[in-house]
């Protein structure tokens, strides 16, 4: 598994046992002076027809 590289990003997971993968992981726009708010636990995943949806 592989760990997501914002710090403070845990406290953003409702359960601290399922993350976000940071390979397919849904990031948003970064706030200034605020590097956790690009953080949401949500990944993309492979819809149909094989369309990549949040």
């Amino acid at each position: 598994t592989e760990k997501i590289g914002i710090y403070g990003s845990g406290t953003k997971n409702r359960y601290c046992t399922i993350i976000a993968n940071e390979h397919s992981r849904v990031k948003l726009p970064e706030l200034v002076d605020d590097p956790v708010s690009s953080y949401i636990n949500a990944n993309y995943i492979s819809g149909w027809p094989n369309e990549s949806r949040a």
